[in-house]
């Protein structure tokens, strides 16, 4: 056994082992549904929605209901987990932050907690982002995972699950699927600077890394071999060496997720540039992409502190704070503005 693998099993074995102390410790903490009459419970959606930060662990009791963030913080206190969900069907985890520790996990799902979905979600600084430990039926999607020992995790035969749309950051591994998991569907996700992107023990299979009409993920490494030569957002070559599947990532995407948005946004007018002339209007444009393109370029290469200077250029031509004026403006200019900073952090810019 080669000395990755090695890591990697005691890895997963020290990970299971601590969340059996941690679920049987985790003590007092906010509780959901909560005792009656706490304003932030709405009983006839079965939503618990926070606001303010959270400075305790939050353990979820009842299946059927949603835990909405508002945009706020879980930051638990050492050693305990973010957000436990033991056993409960149907629950709903989103627009939470969580400042986690790094011997606990941000948001874990274990013991049959099936069907849930974990949505939208910022988790750094765990040891595992998002766990789901025995589990099946489950859809995470739309978080961003970073500076974790593993970003997003699965053991102890969990299958079925749909991973799409996640932002996986400077974590050591991306993904890490054990423990005879299997059946994990990966497609749209980002894997930008991670030690390792996929690891997958022996014991798993079945898994697919993309989806035929919306593609696979992007792969910052195997973006900075291949090209598109056809333009068609997809690399030239299936990335088919990934552990856990036969087939591997047929549809590789040619662009991360910045410049994915940007196209987007662009063609749905939700981002334009600042002037309605225009020849003006698509040099601006063409000009603001070429920033997101070139610290794509940079990234894929290593060079994090250069991608860094080019990240921040781009910032500086749409927060609305000048000088330098900005090059583009918009409704969805701000989800943007968050985007870049949150890479600027994973990456470590200063």
């Amino acid at each position: 056994m080669d000395r990755k693998r090695q890591r990697a099993v005691m890895l997963s074995v020290v990970t299971a082992v601590l969340l059996v102390g941690l679920l049987a410790a985790q003590g007092f903490a906010l509780t959901i549904p909560p005792l009656p009459g706490d304003p932030h419970w709405d009983p006839n959606t079965r939503t618990y929605t926070l606001s303010g930060d959270v400075y305790d662990r939050i353990l979820i009791s009842e299946g059927m209901l949603t835990l909405d963030g508002n945009g706020y913080s879980v930051i638990p206190p050492s050693p305990y987990n973010g957000v436990t969900i033991v056993g409960k069907v149907g629950v709903v985890v989103k627009n939470l932050k969580v400042v986690g520790v790094p011997t606990a996990y941000g948001v874990v799902l274990s013991s049959n907690a099936n069907g849930c979905e974990v949505l939208d979600n910022t988790i750094s600084n765990c040891l595992v982002g998002i766990y789901l430990y025995g589990d099946h039926d489950n859809i995470v999607s739309g978080n961003t995972v970073f500076g974790n020992t593993q970003g997003i995790g699965f053991n102890n035969a969990s299958y079925n699950n749909i991973l799409t749309d996640n932002i996986i950051l400077s974590n050591n591994y991306g993904m890490y699927i054990a423990g005879v998991s299997n059946r994990i569907t990966a497609y749209n996700n980002d894997l930008i600077a991670n030690e390792y992107q996929v690891y997958a023990s022996e014991t798993t299979a079945n898994n697919i890394y993309y989806d035929e009409t919306d593609g696979g993920n992007y792969w910052d490494d195997w973006a900075a071999l291949y090209d598109d030569s056809d333009g068609d957002g997809f690399l030239d070559e299936p990335r088919t060496n990934l552990p856990g599947s036969a087939e591997g990532d047929q549809l590789p995407l040619a662009n991360m997720y910045l410049i994915r948005f940007f196209d987007d946004c662009v063609d749905a007018g939700t981002i334009t540039a600042t002037t309605t002339r225009p020849r003006p209007a698509a040099r601006r444009l063409t000009s603001f992409r070429d920033k997101l393109v070139g610290a794509q370029v940079l990234i894929e290469a290593g060079d994090y502190a250069s991608a860094c200077d080019e990240l921040d250029s781009a910032l500086n031509a749409c927060d609305g704070i000048g000088p330098p004026p900005d090059l583009v403006m918009g409704e969805d200019i701000g989800t943007l503005v968050d985007m870049i900073a949150t890479l600027k952090t994973a990456l470590g810019c200063e």
